[in-house]
């Protein structure tokens, strides 16, 4: 397999979680903080409603998602390369 493979899913999922996953983490986190009662969920569950809700408004929200996916796959390949070459 192409060294460039997996880093290359990695940065798809990522870009796909923030194109499309979002709002619904931010209603796991709230039904787990209920579930739990563990005051950190809370906390992330906020910021990730406020992510959630402003940040599909923004004018470059499809390229930054897909720029972001992008930055993964090329940090995470040129620290593979670093690391064994």
């Amino acid at each position: 397999m192409a060294d460039w493979v997996r880093p290359g899913i990695y940065g798809a999922l990522l870009s796909s979680f923030l194109l499309f996953l979002l709002p619904s983490t931010s209603s796991l986190l709230l039904n787990l903080y209920h579930s739990l009662s563990f005051e950190p969920l809370y906390y992330l569950y906020a910021a990730i409603k406020a992510a959630s809700a402003y940040y599909p408004r923004w004018d470059y929200f499809e390229l930054s998602a897909i720029a972001a996916g992008l930055f993964l796959t090329l940090s995470l390949w040129l620290w593979k390369h670093n690391k064994t070459g």
